[in-house]
């Protein structure tokens, strides 16, 4: 089943900021949320040092974070709970799918 999202939907958004508090990863969203995720959940990020986590990059339409000094990325969908062409739509990509629409 296919389900349509709303670029009006609450729980949706993309990423414009990142931030660590103390081991926490805080990530902020367009919508003005902030979903927050253990660091230690990610191996690379858990050993980086500060300066390594600064170092961030919010990408393709704020979809993805990359840390270029780890090589970590996490996507904005999986931290949400939500599919990736999900927030691909959201954020304007045009997703193109073999599954039938409904």
């Amino acid at each position: 089943m296919t389900t349509a999202v709303s670029p009006d939907d609450p729980g949706l958004g993309v990423a414009t900021d990142v931030r660590f508090e103390g081991d926490t990863l805080v990530v902020v969203l367009s919508n003005g949320r902030e979903v927050t995720a253990p660091v230690a959940d990610y191996r690379r990020l858990a050993t980086a040092t500060a300066s390594q986590r600064a170092n961030f990059r919010i990408e393709a339409l704020g979809t993805s974070i990359h840390w270029p000094d780890v090589d970590e990325d996490i996507g904005v969908s999986y931290l949400l709970g939500v599919s990736e062409e999900e927030l691909d739509r959201f954020a304007g990509f045009t997703v193109y799918s073999s599954r039938p629409q409904d």
